[in-house]
C-alpha cells in the first residue's frame, strides 16, 4: 500500500509541478528530474496501470488525482501522458465493474487542460499531434492558436 502511494504521489507530483512557482519545465527537464530521481513517467505510468487492476489502486489514484483539482489544472507538457493514464484507469473500472471510480475519471476530465501554443506566425489555427487515442488516433489536428484542450475532448 505505500509502495503505491509512493508512485502516486511521484506521477502526480510530476504532472503538476511542472509549472509551480512561475518557473515552466520544458520536457526534457522535467524527464531530467525524473532520471535523477532514478525512474522516468512512463516507469510511472506503467507502475500506475499494474495497480489499476487492484481497488486500492484505482482509490488511491482518484484520491490523489482529486486532491490535484485545486491546485493546478493545467496539465501542459503531461497532457498525453496523463490522458493515456487516465484511459487505462476506465478500462480497469469498466473490466472490474468500478462505477464510482468510473464516474470520478469521467467527471475530473472536464477539470484538467492545456493551452495549444500560440502561433509564431500570427496563425489563427495551428496543427498539433493528435497522439493520445480516443476518436482521434494518430492523426494530426488543426487546433485554434492558444486554445484550451480539456481532457474529455
Amino acid at each position: 500500500e505505500t509502495h503505491k502511494q509512493v508512485v502516486v504521489d511521484k506521477f502526480l507530483d510530476a504532472v503538476f509541478e511542472w509549472r509551480r512557482a512561475g518557473v515552466e519545465k520544458s520536457s526534457a527537464e522535467a524527464q531530467l528530474s525524473l532520471e535523477l530521481e532514478g525512474t522516468t513517467m512512463s516507469a510511472l505510468a506503467a507502475q500506475l496501470v499494474d495497480s489499476f487492476n487492484t481497488q486500492p489502486g484505482r482509490d488511491l489514484f482518484i484520491r490523489g488525482l482529486n486532491r490535484q483539482r485545486g491546485a493546478q489544472k493545467d496539465v501542459g507538457i503531461y497532457f498525453d501522458v496523463l490522458a493515456e493514464t487516465l484511459e487505462a484507469l476506465l478500462d480497469a473500472c469498466v473490466r472490474h465493474m468500478d462505477v464510482d471510480n468510473c464516474n470520478m475519471v469521467m467527471i475530473m476530465s472536464q477539470t484538467f487542460f492545456r493551452v495549444h501554443p500560440t502561433s509564431p506566425t500570427g496563425k489563427e489555427y495551428i496543427v498539433v499531434d493528435g497522439k493520445g487515442g480516443g476518436d482521434s488516433g494518430d492523426k494530426n489536428k488543426q487546433v485554434k492558436s492558444g486554445e484550451k484542450e480539456f481532457m474529455q475532448e
